[in-house]
């Protein structure tokens, strides 16, 4: 069995088997000697101007029409915790909580055991 030789790695697989060309073919070595193979021919054909290349990508380009990226912080949530076994599920009052009371029961705390100065004080 001869061996197999990449013309863009400029190498030859140890074994002829499908399977060793596949993961050759899929490995990243081979791609980025593929991406600049094509790189190259594209800059000689003069397809490819380094000037007018988009350089920056956005996220919402890329993730524009996925499911899902338009719901809030608020509707994320923990499902509730398991409970034992022949126990029924706590109710939904119990498992869900609200921020905003939260918010203002801890700043209406941070208020009350914060340290009075003494300039502050009254006289």
């Amino acid at each position: 069995m001869p061996k197999y030789y990449c013309d863009y790695c400029k190498s030859y697989l140890t074994h002829d088997s499908l399977s060793v060309r596949k993961s050759h073919l899929q490995g990243r070595n081979h791609l980025s000697f593929y991406c600049e193979y094509y790189e190259e021919v594209a800059r000689k054909n003069g397809l490819l101007e380094p000037n007018e290349l988009p350089w920056e990508y956005s996220l919402k380009v890329h993730y524009g029409g996925m499911p899902g990226t338009h719901t809030a912080k608020s509707e994320l949530q923990l499902p509730p915790p398991p409970t034992l076994n022949g126990f029924p599920n706590p109710p939904a009052w119990m498992t869900s909580s609200d921020t905003s009371a939260e918010k203002k029961t801890v700043a209406d705390w941070k208020r009350a055991t914060e340290p009075v100065s003494d300039l502050a004080r009254p006289k």
